[in-house]
């Protein structure tokens, strides 16, 4: 976060691919979480692809991604492991949209992992580009509320709040609010000299999310 008095605004655009019900094939187990994101920011406009997967009780030994038209895009494993490995989180470079968006098409991908003791799990997963629409957001420091428009089809908002020394996070808040809340106030243990950062995040309901941003000061 810069540290100069203006205010900024950054829209991130996130796109959730969303776990449908039931495992890739009648004979594996499900995991407890499988999801593909693809987040954009449209200032500096670039995109990130963010992987999150995560098995049961027992760990991993084994885990491939599979896109629309059958390509692997991700293919791990480990030997000889006794515990395995229970969750992923996996995030790709950054280039352009247009780079990402080419990389990973709309469709189903299909997720396969084999625990320690051989058991297979699956899940087919349902990518969607249609993102939920951007609120327009409104700072008041002198009162310390932050208010945004109505999204249509917003399923909830989360408000995000940090506060920054020398680019160093010091204070965060993440609040998650219905969606016929849209504003909130700022706890008064943030309204102190210093440079901020909020953000607003729309959830859609297919669960893809809009993310707008805005860096403040106060002195």
């Amino acid at each position: 976060m810069k540290t100069n008095t203006y205010i900024s605004k950054v829209a991130i655009i996130t796109i959730a691919i969303i776990l449908s019900t039931g495992s890739a094939f009648s004979d594996e187990l499900e995991f407890s979480q499988a999801s593909i994101i693809l987040e954009h920011n449209a200032v500096d406009h670039d995109a990130e692809i963010v992987v999150v997967v995560k098995g049961g009780d027992e760990g991993l030994v084994k885990l491939k991604i599979f896109a629309p038209d059958g390509k692997s895009i991700l293919d791990v494993s480990t030997e000889e492991m006794i515990v395995g490995l229970r969750e992923f989180s996996i995030e790709s470079a950054e280039p352009d949209m247009a780079n990402v968006i080419h990389s990973y098409p709309e469709g189903l991908y299909s997720i396969q992992g084999i625990t320690v003791s051989g058991k297979k799990l699956g899940a087919s997963v349902k990518f969607s580009h249609k993102l939920p629409g951007l609120p327009k957001l409104q700072l008041n420091k002198k009162a310390g509320q932050i208010t945004w428009s109505p999204v249509s089809g917003a399923t909830k908002y989360m408000v995000e709040l940090e506060r920054e020394i020398e680019d160093k996070d010091i204070m965060k808040l993440r609040v998650e609010l219905p969606p016929t809340i849209r504003s909130f106030f700022i706890p008064k243990a943030f309204l102190v000299p210093g440079d901020y950062q909020i953000g607003i995040l729309t959830y859609g309901v297919n669960g893809n999310i809009t993310v707008i941003e805005e860096e403040f000061s106060l002195h």
